[in-house]
């Protein structure tokens, strides 16, 4: 192609986009997905009458000068590109990047060498993958970065920030596409040193919203973005206590001070989590000949479907009687919708503790408390009835 007419190629110009989602002229900015660093593609959004003959689906096209693809490190065979207008998020990405810059993710990624596709390649491969595939590690270390800055943040405390996470969103592409490269890159001991002055903090505190994770587990709330947000965002939840009393997850429990930060509760909710996120087809064609005694049992207990059988199986691996086992999920899954694998193991032993809960016991008709019941024709809780006393008095006085 001749270099002169290379600037007239393509129907999408440079700083431009293309995407039907949004107006012609319309700013928008396009992240990595999921979106773990500061970088910020601003681009100008093209839809015209001519450039709709070329654009048959909502995808986002974009130039071939465009360098889009080394900031982000995106491949363009499916990937997904987050792309939004909100000129709120776009004014403040303008600002950061004016202040300070941005590093491009851009690097080179080697290659798996060549090898026959086989039985036992494929199975290598697929282990290997499972071992060295876990995105989850450096994505958290990247959210404890980000937790340590807020607005009294200096900028070299943010230009330290922004290094350290270039460098582990590379741990994470690495690690995302060590499937197919079967590489990782030693890192520096140096940069180890950079990253221990993050990785020690415990997650940040929005992670129990998030990530499902107790009080424990969390950073306290702070004054970094996505704790601040709990100042703005309040909860509009609908409360039954009219209809049926006040709620309390301990009416569910036999012992409602039981510590869910110890090693045996953190037993408890991963082999919970395992079950609840079974996938049969996986497991099913799992080589049990290669696993300790450990993960053969837990591994058993997610494939079996029968209830009564997985939950003594359940119980067998904790070793610990199902009423612990239960308290312990109730205090863990207090905040979450979906319980019904809880309920399918262990409902019996729910229900047994609200009947021992609730026997003997009324709805105060004023506070809506229940409370222990002494007198069948008590209508009042202690507290409720003594108020109600005291009201009724004083009008009989002043009457």
């Amino acid at each position: 192609m001749n270099k002169e007419k290379i600037e007239d190629f393509g129907f999408v110009k440079e700083g431009s986009v293309s995407c039907n989602l949004f107006r012609d002229e319309e700013e928008v900015d396009c992240l990595r997905s999921p979106h773990l660093d500061h970088a910020h593609c601003i681009r100008k959004n093209q839809v015209s009458d001519t450039i709709k003959k070329w654009t048959k689906s909502n995808s986002i096209y974009i130039g071939m000068k465009d360098t889009m693809s080394k900031l982000l490190m995106y491949d363009n065979d499916g990937d997904k590109l987050l792309v939004h207008n909100n000129k709120v998020i776009i004014k403040c990405a303008k600002m950061f990047q004016k202040k300070y810059g941005m590093i491009p993710n851009y690097y080179e990624m080697p290659k798996a060498s060549p090898t026959v596709l086989d039985n036992s390649s494929l199975f290598n491969g697929i282990v290997m993958a499972y071992h060295h595939g876990n995105i989850g590690t450096p994505s958290n270390e990247i959210t404890k970065v980000w937790m340590t800055l807020n607005p009294n943040s200096t900028k070299e405390e943010v230009l330290e920030a922004i290094d350290v996470i270039a460098l582990r969103c590379v741990d994470v592409n690495f690690t995302i596409d060590y499937a197919k490269t079967l590489y990782k890159p030693d890192i520096p001991q140096n940069i180890i040193s950079n990253y221990k002055k993050y990785s020690g903090k415990k997650v940040l505190h929005f992670f129990i919203y998030a990530k499902n994770k107790n009080k424990c587990q969390v950073e306290d709330i702070g004054k970094c973005n996505i704790d601040r947000i709990f100042d703005i965002a309040k909860t509009n939840r609908i409360v039954f206590k009219d209809l049926l009393g006040k709620y309390s997850y301990k009416v569910l429990m036999k012992n409602p001070d039981i510590n869910v930060c110890s090693e045996l509760a953190d037993k408890i909710i991963q082999l919970y989590r395992d079950v609840d996120t079974i996938n049969i087809r996986k497991l099913s064609h799992m080589d049990f000949s290669v696993l300790g005694k450990d993960d053969k049992n837990r591994a058993l207990l997610q494939i079996e479907l029968d209830s009564g059988k997985q939950r003594k199986m359940f119980e067998s691996i904790i070793g610990e009687p199902a009423t612990v086992i239960v308290d312990v999920l109730i205090r863990e899954l207090q905040n979450e919708i979906n319980k019904d694998t809880l309920w399918r193991l262990f409902g019996d032993v729910i229900y047994s503790n609200i009947e021992a809960n609730v026997n003997g016991t009324k709805i105060c008709v004023k506070c809506r408390d229940r409370f222990l019941v002494t007198n069948n024709r008590a209508k009042y809780c202690e507290n409720c009835y003594r108020e109600v006393n005291r009201t009724n008095a004083l009008t009989r006085y002043y009457a």
